[in-house]
């Protein structure tokens, strides 16, 4: 490294003019902020290994140390990506562990009744109805601690508040925090919060009326949500609802408004991306900024400085999404560079705009948006030039003359440069393949910026009476082919694919996948066969070293039972499915999502042990996403609703359908059975429906496990015949753990090493029995319970049981 004089480093050396560097080198030179960039995000993933700050520290001391040495000043670009990846480590310990701290603090709070005074900053509607106003705290307090520390939480209100952002409002009533992931690929509401500051609620008490001190400064927050509410007034009262639900969202990114049903059209369409507004939105202001800029007679260099301040304008007025700041960074730096004589390189620019958004936020990394953003935006800054060069000549976006086919082509390719960068996300996450897209795209999005660009000039002219109901008029005609496109293309039976099995293994297949055809492209033959066979190297060493084995999981379905077995032939089996309220829908909530996550595509057996809300109230659900191949019964006479919802559908859809008593066998395959113990034949019970619970035992090779529903003292009295047949390894406690259930006798015959309560927190029946679980504990038995625990998952290779840590 050379010097100057001054002390200051002599950046000429590192042209390519004065010293001869390396290829890796060069690239770096070209593209820093890629590998700075990059860094920080290795930094980032790097701080989930848990390693000790003691390490970072002296990494970091390590570094500067080299660096005074003249010897290592050569490399001093390695010394800079090893710095930022500190950096990145070192930045997201700090925000873990300061979301750690208040979290340790907030987690005292949780289902106590205190006082909470905070800032209102966000004041939405749910879909419920209710208000929900969002505080940063001041003070929260209960009645042994206080906290002061500065976190959101919201407060949900019934009547509308007369109450605005900057106000302090005070209330009492319970903090709860947000329910966290109970089971595996159930959404995490409570990290999701905690992501962006909020730790959890307040449910006011009805006999306290909230408190509000009204603020009377003027700040930048409250003048932008002023402007909020005044587009949102002016779209309301020129367009209908649904009209003016879609272009709110389209403008200021509120989607509150917005048609479900419109909304479902949209997704199954594959262009909802279009109402979460990014860089396709800020294209369009840019279009419209630079169009306005010569009629206003803007000189050169103060024009891009009004764009500028014209996309900060719309980025606070969505209030500052990532995408939304993504695209707006990048815009700026294109705007700015010709000002200050810099070249622009795409690449350099979008990763600045990363590297700037993780820097204030770290836990951006693991948001979808994030994601789904900076992968369309890559993605296409690669794919589109790739396909366009490797097309023939006359296919060429540059050799189409006619404007009105180079453009819609050109949107083709851009679209399907996005879906490349953004497929294997959207499976992985939904588990959805918008086949449609690429089509609805093409013709949605040009519409998309009309609309756009229309709604902006609405709010300008909303003075001018008559004009306005004229432009109103035509929006509303643009909205409606929008939404009729909308619905035609979700209306195709191929529009959208469900993809169950798409797991880490599949999106690395699809990565290598992807370069071999880039190489194709590039006509690299020889490097794209490689990755083909490297790719099906990895498929058949994935095949022959995966290993057969059973998982049982009981779900966390609140108050109520539901299991998920997956034998080793790769057949399923559910044993209940929870309950359903007007609220909650165990089955849509929380065992569709499960099914999912394990790739399930269909069901096998669906056992309903007896007819009660709380052990069949998921059915409906699963059958509405999942192909039931045989439902399995009692044989009870059940008069509910539920229930003969449920046998309706069976018959109706020619579902097979069996009842099965005590001593009937069933034969999985060669390893696996499962033995009915009860109820016994004829013993129905209508008095007692819970003792005709259908009881068995699951034999996996050395292991077995007993499936008790809600079975409780007499019928256990009746299985006490089978003796040390009973004797298992897992038991699933019969009635949720209560009193009427788990007597010692039977509790001695299975002899489990494990027990297992499905069983809801804080439920309104007092399950369990602390009777129940001391007589299972004095056996020296592993007791688990879901309202503690969440899911359970054990799994079986016929000789040895495995409790999975699936969290």
């Amino acid at each position: 490294m050379v010097m100057r004089g001054s002390g200051k480093f002599d950046y000429s050396i590192l042209t390519l003019n004065n010293i001869k560097i390396s290829y890796y080198m060069n690239l770096f030179y070209r593209y820093p902020l890629v590998f700075l960039n990059l860094a920080t995000i290795t930094g980032i993933l790097w701080s989930y290994l848990n390693i000790p700050m003691i390490f970072l520290i002296l990494s970091f001391c390590l570094i500067i140390i080299l660096l005074w040495n003249r010897k290592f000043r050569r490399y001093f670009h390695i010394s800079l990506i090893i710095i930022v990846f500190l950096m990145g480590w070192g930045n997201t310990l700090i925000h873990r562990t300061i979301s750690s701290h208040i979290y340790s603090q907030v987690v005292t709070m949780d289902d106590q009744l205190v006082e909470a005074i905070g800032t209102v900053n966000s004041i939405s509607q749910t879909k419920s109805g209710k208000y929900r106003i969002g505080l940063e705290n001041i003070e929260i307090s209960n009645s042994t601690s206080q906290l002061g520390d500065e976190f959101g939480y919201f407060v949900y209100l019934s009547d509308k508040p007369d109450v605005n952002i900057d106000d302090t409002l005070c209330v009492k009533g319970t903090f709860l925090l947000y329910e966290s992931q109970r089971n595996p690929g159930q959404f995490d509401l409570q990290k999701y919060y905690m992501k962006k500051g909020v730790y959890g609620l307040v449910l006011p008490d009805k006999s306290y009326f909230p408190i509000i001190y009204k603020s009377k400064r003027i700040s930048l927050r409250k003048l932008i949500e002023a402007t909020r509410d005044h587009i949102r007034t002016i779209l309301s009262t020129h367009l209908e609802a649904r009209e003016a639900g879609l272009l709110t969202a389209l403008l200021i990114g509120d989607r509150s408004g917005l048609d479900p049903e419109m909304k479902l059209d949209f997704q199954n369409t594959g262009v909802i991306h279009v109402l979460a507004v990014s860089g396709l939105h800020v294209g369009y202001i840019v279009l419209i900024l630079t169009t306005l800029t010569p009629m206003l007679k803007i000189p050169w260099g103060y024009n891009r400085i009004f764009i500028l301040a014209g996309l900060l304008v719309f980025a606070a007025l969505t209030n500052f999404t990532p995408s939304v700041n993504r695209a707006c960074m990048m815009a700026g730096f294109y705007l700015l560079a010709p000002i200050f004589h810099r070249p622009t390189n795409s690449w350099n620019i979008l990763s600045t705009s990363s590297f700037i958004l993780l820097f204030i936020n770290p836990e951006q990394l693991f948001d979808i948006g994030f994601l789904l953003s900076f992968a369309a935006v890559g993605s296409i800054l690669f794919f589109y030039n790739e396909i366009n060069s490797s097309l023939p000549e006359k296919l060429r976006v540059e050799s189409i003359k006619k404007p009105y086919l180079q453009y819609p082509w050109a949107l083709f390719i851009v679209s399907l440069s996005a879906q490349i960068g953004t497929i294997p996300i959207t499976i992985f996450v939904f588990k959805k393949l918008p086949v449609i897209a690429l089509l609805a795209n093409v013709l949605i999005v040009p519409l998309v910026g009309v609309l756009v660009a229309g709604g902006i000039i609405l709010l300008t002219i909303n003075w001018i009476p008559i004009v306005v109901g004229w432009f109103a008029n035509a929006l509303w005609l643009t909205t409606v082919i929008i939404t009729g496109l909308a619905k035609y293309f979700s209306g195709f039976y191929f529009s959208i694919i469900k993809v169950n099995t798409f797991q880490e293994f599949h999106i690395i297949l699809y990565i290598l996948l992807t370069i071999g055809l880039v190489l194709l492209l590039r006509k690299k033959y020889n490097y794209a066969i490689l990755i083909i066979l490297i790719s099906a190297n990895i498929v058949i060493w994935k095949w022959t070293l995966s290993s057969s084995y059973m998982d049982v999981l009981y779900l966390d379905v609140g108050q109520g039972d539901c299991a998920i077995i997956r034998f080793e032939n790769g057949k399923t089996m559910i044993v209940d499915t929870g309950y359903r309220s007007r609220k909650r829908d165990m089955g849509e909530q929380v065992i569709v999502p499960v099914l999912n996550h394990l790739g399930v595509t269909k069901i096998d057996w669906l056992i309903m042990t007896h007819p009660h809300s709380d052990h069949i109230g998921g059915t409906m659900a699963i059958f509405s996403e999942f192909p039931v191949d045989t439902v399995i019964d009692t044989d009870i006479d059940y008069g509910s609703h539920t229930y003969n919802q449920i046998l309706e559908y069976v018959e109706n859809q020619k579902i097979g359908y069996k009842i099965y008593h005590s001593e009937s066998l069933m034969k999985i395959d060669d390893e696996t059975y499962i033995q009915f113990l009860g109820p016994d034949t004829g013993s129905s019970q209508k008095y007692n429906i819970n003792n005709s619970s259908l009881v068995f035992r699951l034999v996996h090779g050395q292991n077995s496990f007993i499936f008790q529903g809600d079975a409780e003292l007499e019928a256990e009295k009746e299985m006490l015949s089978y003796d040390n047949y009973l004797d298992s390894d897992v038991l699933k406690v019969g009635h949720h753990g209560s009193i009427t259930s788990s007597s010692l006798d039977y509790l001695n015959k299975v002899s489990p090493q494990v027990a297992v309560i499905s069983v809801g927190e804080n439920n309104k029946f007092n399950h369990p029995s602390d009777i129940t679980v001391n007589r299972i504990k004095s056996l020296e038995t592993t007791l688990f319970r879901t309202d503690d625990s969440g899911a359970i998952w054990f799994r079986s290779d016929g000789k040895r049981l495995e409790h999975i840590q699936w969290k």
